[in-house]
């Protein structure tokens, strides 16, 4: 299913299709008489919002329409919301195995100070950059300080540097803290363990 959600979230042909089939005022309607709503009609109906086909007034005609209704949504129709709301905007099929942040206060290339991300993915990446600025994004959402260094332009972009699979866990024998109670820190205030992380970059 994850690999159908991909293909789907990156298939603007597609949502378009869909979309392009829904009328607004069949969907209110069918909610409101407590019809079931399709999978098909469910994706179409998030797909004319993203899009703007589906009017603001009319999602919350839908909206109180659903509230109306009794059960609300249907199990199916709630995973179905789900999944298309989930396929609505960028979707990366990224698996992270371990990572590690560290800050680079005098980058040699330049420019002002970010924070590096060393990351072990499960399988070798194809969308670092999109990765990046999402994870900025959600970091700058969640952490009011971090969005104001941001959008002071007192720090850059994460830097995400791929780690090779396995290499956490060689630093780690390399080290000798491989196995027992022995952790890998998530966050540093420098960069030692980045310098030797550096050893299985890809």
């Amino acid at each position: 299913m994850r690999a159908a959600l991909v293909k789907y979230a990156g298939s603007v042909e597609l949502k378009t299709e869909l979309s392009s089939h829904i009328k607004p005022v069949d969907i209110i309607t069918k909610t409101k008489h407590g019809e079931t709503l399709s999978q098909e009609e469910i994706f179409g109906w998030v797909n004319g919002i993203t899009s703007g086909k589906v009017k603001d007034y009319q999602t919350s005609a839908w909206l109180m329409a659903v509230c109306l209704r009794q059960p609300p949504l249907s199990k199916d129709e709630t995973v179905d919301l789900t999944l298309a709301m989930a396929a609505s905007g960028k979707v990366l099929n990224l698996d992270v195995n371990e990572y590690h942040v560290a800050p680079q206060v005098l980058p040699k290339e330049g420019g002002i100070a970010y924070h590096e991300w060393f990351i072990e993915f499960s399988t070798e990446p194809t969308k670092v950059a999109e990765f990046a600025e999402v994870l900025d994004q959600q970091l700058q959402g969640k952490n009011s300080y971090y969005k104001d260094l941001r959008k002071g332009e007192m720090l850059d972009i994460i830097k995400i540097t791929p780690i090779k699979i396995g290499g956490f866990n060689a630093y780690m024998k390399a080290s000798g803290k491989l196995g027992g109670q022995n952790k890998l820190p998530r966050l540093a205030n420098d960069r030692q363990l980045a310098e030797e992380l550096a050893k299985f970059i890809i």
